[in-house]
């Protein structure tokens, strides 16, 4: 297989997700779960990760695009991988949709709903079988965990960014917030830094140091006691 480790996104640092350069006349490559048991199907679970792709080894920039020939599907195995078949694709990127962000995004699949249960295996195939768009595709934080009574706000991002100050929005979740949003200096302990609360669906904030760089966060408020990751 083609699949290798690198630092999402391409940004540098540790080599801690996994990436697979989607080029060329031969790629067909596949990247497998271990086995996870799902249960009776009584017990809501979902299937999450971390998305991004990125033109080559260019962070910056999107991707140009899947190309007519491209595609990334995940796919899971409802007999723990002895069989894979395109009747059980989850999840499918091709030229006909938007590719995913070259920044990174969650995505998430609720399997309860869809009739899931038992042992099974998920695998992220790749196919590419003409040398034309040349894109690096990355996947990282893979968890199967239960579905979360509070859900994370999605499509974290800024809108516009200043000397000293920048605009923050996301996509609301179900839950429709609030929210809290922290932030502090790369590496700061969560709970130890600058926190805005009863947010709704955007915030300003100013009065930062210029030419530093920040880490934010930000969680959904659903009531006490319950709240999403962040």
């Amino acid at each position: 297989s083609n699949w290798t480790s690198g630092q999402f996104a391409n940004v540098s640092g540790a080599s801690n997700s996994a990436r697979l350069n989607l080029y060329g006349t031969t790629r067909n490559d596949w990247l497998i779960s271990p086995s996870i048991d799902l249960g009776t199907g009584s017990l809501p679970y979902q299937v999450e990760f971390d998305i991004a792709f990125t033109d080559w080894i260019n962070p910056s920039a999107s991707a140009a695009g899947l190309g007519p020939d491209d595609k990334v599907v995940l796919v899971i195995s409802t007999d723990n991988g002895t069989t894979w078949s395109d009747t059980n694709i989850l999840m499918i990127w091709d030229s006909s949709n938007m590719a995913p962000s070259h920044t990174g995004q969650f995505v998430s699949f609720n399997l309860t709903t869809a009739g899931y249960s038992g042992l099974v295996r998920f695998a992220f195939y790749a196919e590419s079988t003409i040398s034309n768009e040349d894109n690096d595709l990355f996947i990282d934080n893979f968890a199967v965990r239960f579905v979360p009574t509070c859900p994370r706000p999605l499509n974290f991002r800024t809108t516009s960014i200043y000397s000293d100050s920048v605009n923050l929005t996301w996509d609301t979740a179900s839950s429709d917030g609030p929210y809290r949003l922290q932030y502090g200096t790369p590496g700061f302990t969560l709970g130890s830094g600058t926190t805005i609360g009863s947010l709704n669906d955007s915030t300003f904030i100013n009065g930062l140091t210029p030419n530093t760089t920040y880490e934010v966060y930000l969680r959904t408020i659903c009531s006490a006691g319950d709240t999403s990751f962040w």
